[in-house]
């Protein structure tokens, strides 16, 4: 009976290791690189059904300014704390 102290041997050699490992983390890349895109479109799909479009048309310059705020003007209260968010 062989010992079992003895290094047992690879199956498969070290450069179709390393191809393997290199065939993998293109899958997994290629994999990421779609459900980045996926996420943008339902992203946009989410926000064309729940976000009506902004009319502007017909609108003077004046009147966009004041139906859009400055960012730096936008106050929310939340119960007794104000809450300012700054751009």
């Amino acid at each position: 009976m062989p010992e079992q102290n003895q290094e047992r041997k690879s199956k498969i050699t070290a450069s179709r290791k390393l191809m393997l490992k290199s065939l993998l983390l293109a899958r997994a890349k290629e994999a990421l690189e779609q459900e980045i895109i996926d996420k943008e479109e339902e992203k946009k799909r989410y926000l064309t059904e729940r976000v009506p479009p902004q009319i502007t048309g017909g609108l003077s310059f004046r009147e966009l300014q004041v139906s859009n705020p400055e960012p730096s003007q936008i106050n929310f209260f939340s119960s007794n704390t104000m809450l300012a968010f700054l751009y």
